[in-house]
């Protein structure tokens, strides 16, 4: 029932109705031929039926409407979006009416149906009540009904249609042509009736989200609302600096002339600020690709035709692009379901669940959003923290280019929500901006083969060992490389030390927190303080014993034992044999600094480094063939290559970067910001595996971090040694400290 204008003039005229209704009705009188067949009372005829319907509506007996209906009747008012089904809903509908409209308010019949018992139309206005000139018509009140009753003569059926305030005119038949290719796209889903159902719901997402982008585009790049100058009046100047990070991209031209001097294009610096967001950004535009591809919304998109167009077109142009692929994701079928088989085979294999490619993306995204944040926080030294504020509010404020860098650091963070929350992936990794969708692309979704530890140490340490060799033919060292015969037992000693140190480290990645194992780790300066002071006969200041006995203590709250935890369930086999095997790295690491210690300047610092590897290597290939602790050779994935590949590099380049650190800082400082390595392994565990950091764990590390610092501040003091090495000297020697911990958050991909 309608009660715009048709609940207005359905209460109108019953005088008029009345006199309409029984004139045409035929209540005269009974011709005599007639009166053998009237002795049986006739069947109510539908016209008779609304006839009373429209009279008790109009004086307002709702119950008598009511009684009128059947219990399963549908009423279809279509100035409301859904029916109204059952005589229960009906007379809340009638009721709430009586109490809205007001009670001079009729419907007049102008015109109703006869002949048919069970079907009945009606033509009516609605009419009000005038101070002046009695019962006058409402404006916009004209309607038609419909009704259909069943055999008991209850109405189970009804339509009402009023007229509307909106003349369009002859311009609906152009509307009817411009949507006309849409619905024959879409068939039913494009009746607004269906939005309540789930095809309804996407396909009211999928047009707001059209507006979204269509909005995007005309706000960001067209308007005057953000800051700066729009697309079409960019300054010269900002094109030119998007051209040199482009240059640029993911730093690779800064590298190649920094540390190969080849450029192959121009490698202009710009503010490290900005280049920073530029590369951040671009690295997570990167992983949408895979992401898309696992994206269930998405598979029925063509790959080659629209999803890798628009990933193209997103790296270039970000959210100009990107949220066009939800608009087409939240129409699934908007394309033949028979062709999702016929997209996915079009998906590079390299691009598929679980190889190499993907992994590749995710290890190479989240290595470039780390470097960047690194770069804008420190990149190009010449610029303070003040200049790197005071450019970031200055650029936000006034260059639009750099707003829409940061508009799209937020767009991205909600699309990879929606996408993340469609794959059901952990809460983390959806809330996580970036690395948690660098941690779906390296996480296992489908089962690979194993890669056992020594496969992973004999790949690092031979391609170590290749780029030492390279650096040392580069450097035109013609010294042996292996050094001098008397020195074979201790460089032998650090080589052999150290294969075992990261053997039993990664053991103990495996068994406990990543956090934890690293942490451990970091015993060593203590355990090397000790050493020293047996083998080598180096004094301990109080700074070391108080650091000693600090990173004991912090150690103790690392593992947490039973005697301070108060619970034993938690301290089973394989947290025992973690921490066994973490405190043992931490041990044999102390053993191979000592060895270093003790060899001080008398071999090179490549020297020292080309043991390392050949013993590990050497050890690692014994273990496969011979099958030590029941170890064999799993052949590596095209993902485990990948991911060996870069702990090896990531291994030689942290160790020049370290190296380069504690040249141009004090050793104190030096070590005090290796020890961030604890922060990181905690952050990656949380992100990348859901791994907690409980409140002991975490005050252990802080003790042991302080410690270190104790014997950090110890190690600067000026000290004689026996060899006359130069300060440069011992910073190289320091340098060869932090060598073998370099490896520890790479490993960890492969827990």
């Amino acid at each position: 029932m309608i009660l715009s204008t048709s609940q207005t003039t359905k209460m109108g005229s019953l005088r008029r109705l009345q006199v309409h209704s029984h004139s045409r009705i035929g209540l005269g009188r009974c011709r005599p031929q007639d009166i053998c067949r009237t002795h049986v009372a006739p069947r109510a005829i539908a016209k008779d039926v609304l006839t009373s319907y429209y009279d008790n509506y109009n004086e307002k007996r709702i119950d008598k409407v009511l009684e009128l209906f059947d219990d399963d009747v549908e009423y279809q008012d279509l100035i409301y979006q859904d029916a109204f089904k059952g005589k229960q809903e009906l007379e809340t509908y009638f009721k709430k009416i009586g109490e809205l409209v007001p009670k001079d308010i009729r419907f007049v019949v102008d015109d109703i149906t006869e002949g048919d018992e069970n079907k009945c139309g009606v033509l009516w206005h609605v009419e009000i009540e005038s101070e002046k000139e009695g019962m006058v018509e409402l404006p916009f009140s004209r309607g038609v009904s419909f009704y259909r009753l069943n055999n008991q003569g209850r109405i189970v059926f009804a339509r009402d249609i009023v007229e509307s305030p909106f003349k369009p005119g002859e311009s609906s038949l152009g509307g009817i042509t411009a949507v006309a290719p849409l619905i024959r796209k879409l068939g039913r889903r494009a009746n607004p009736s269906n939005i309540s159902t789930p095809d309804g719901k996407n396909l009211l997402q999928a047009g707001l989200m059209l507006a979204f982008a269509t909005g995007y585009i005309g706000v960001v790049l067209l308007s005057d609302l953000p800051p700066g100058s729009p697309a079409y009046m960019t300054d010269p100047k900002d094109l030119e600096r998007i051209l040199h990070e482009s240059y640029n991209f993911f730093y690779v031209n800064m590298f190649m002339g920094d540390w190969f001097g080849l450029n192959i294009v121009p490698n202009v610096a710009e503010h490290p600020v900005d280049e920073g967001i530029f590369n951040f950004i671009n690295a997570w535009s990167l992983m949408f690709l895979p992401l898309w591809i696992d994206d269930p919304k998405g598979k029925s998109i063509p790959f080659w035709g629209k999803r890798f167009p628009l990933w193209v077109g997103t790296m270039f142009l970000t959210n100009v692009f990107l949220p066009f692929y939800m608009v087409l994701r939240l129409i699934p079928d908007l394309y033949l379901e028979e062709n999702d088989a016929k997209n996915e085979q079009e998906v590079p294999d390299a691009l598929q669940d679980g190889q190499g490619g993907r992994m590749a993306i995710g290890i190479l995204s989240t290595t470039v959003a780390l470097v960047s944040m690194a770069w804008i926080a420190v990149g190009r030294p010449e610029y303070s923290v003040a200049d790197r504020l005071d450019f970031f509010m200055t650029s936000f404020s006034s260059n639009r280019v750099f707003w829409a860098f940061c508009l799209d650091a937020v767009l991205y963070s909600v699309w990879q929500f929606w996408i993340l929350s469609d794959l059901k992936a952990p809460i983390y990794q959806r809330v996580t901006p970036l690395f948690g969708m660098a941690a779906w692309l390296l996480g296992t979704q489908n089962k690979r083969p194993d890669v056992t530890v020594f496969e992973i140490v004999a790949v690092r340490s031979t391609l170590s060992m290749v780029l030492s060799v390279v650096t040392a033919r580069l450097s035109h060292d013609d010294s042996p490389l292996f050094g001098s015969f008397g020195h074979m037992h201790l460089l032998f000693l650090r080589g052999a030390s150290g294969a075992m140190a990261m053997t039993c480290f990664y053991v103990s990645v495996q068994n406990l927190l990543l956090s934890e194992a690293v942490a451990l780790l970091f015993l060593n300066p203590a355990l090397v303080a000790v050493l020293a002071f047996f083998f080598l006969g180096e004094t301990i200041t109080v700074y070391g014993v108080l650091g000693c006995i600090t990173s004991l203590i912090g150690m103790v709250l690392v593992v947490k034992p039973p005697i301070i935890q108060g619970d034993s369930s938690e301290w089973t086999d394989s947290r025992q044999l973690g921490v066994l095997m973490g405190i043992l790295a931490a041990f044999l690491a102390a053993v191979a600094y000592t060895s270093i210690r003790k060899i001080g300047t008398r071999e090179k610092s490549l020297t020292i480094a080309v043991w390392f590897h050949s013993t590990a290597l050497a050890s690692s290939i014994i273990a496969l063939l011979f099958g030590v602790f029941g170890v064999t050779f799993s052949m590596p994935t095209a993902t485990d290559w990948v991911c060996m590949v870069v702990i090896a590099m990531c291994s030689f380049l942290a160790q020049l970067m370290i190296s380069r650190g504690l040249q141009l800082e004090k050793a104190a400082l030096g070590s005090a910001v290796n020890y961030l390595q604890v922060l990181f392994a905690a952050a990656l565990g949380y992100i990348l595996y859901g791994e907690p950091v409980s409140l002991l764990s975490f005050v252990g590390a802080i003790l042991i971090f302080v410690g270190v610092l104790a014997l950090s501040v110890q190690k600067s003091q000026p000290q004689e040694e026996e060899d006359g090495a130069t300060e440069e000297e011992k910073q190289a020697i320091l340098a060869l400290d932090q060598e073998d911990e370099q490896h520890v958050i790479e490993l960890q991909t492969h827990k």
